[in-house]
């Protein structure tokens, strides 16, 4: 009966750990081409982007009213930059919506002010999220 239990209780615990991550398929029909998205927590969801995307600066999220707060490098060859310009705008916070489970909302900081100077509450939040940009 211990030869059965251990590797059911295993699969269940392995399960588990990944249960908050999930690849969902996309069909793309036009190219005849299916490609995976992830879904799940916003760590999950926004590892990916990090890694790949080096204007964002980091992420954080509020327990207590279900916002996540993303944190955008603004400053390119010494000016403020325009966020829809560059993709961050409500298409893309409705899109993270979609794919993360746990965020009620999501808003775009940005990192610098308008002159290229940080802005201290912000970079205090990056540093209790872990990060080190």
């Amino acid at each position: 009966m211990n030869k059965v239990l251990a590797p059911l209780l295993f699969l269940l615990m392995h399960e588990g750990a990944y249960s908050e991550c999930r690849k969902v398929p996309i069909y793309e029909a036009k190219y005849d081409f299916t490609w995976y998205q992830t879904h799940g927590s916003y760590d999950c969801v926004l590892a990916e982007q990090m890694e790949s995307d080096d204007m964002l600066a980091g992420y954080w999220f509020e327990e207590k009213t279900g916002t996540l707060f993303i944190v955008i490098n603004n400053i390119r060859v010494g000016k403020d930059i325009d966020l829809d310009y560059y993709g961050f705008n409500e298409n893309y916070i409705n899109s993270l919506l979609k794919r993360i489970d746990n965020a009620k909302a999501i808003k775009l900081r940005r990192r610098f002010s308008y002159d290229g100077s940080i802005q201290p509450q912000i970079e205090l939040r990056l540093e209790e999220a872990g990060f080190k940009r």
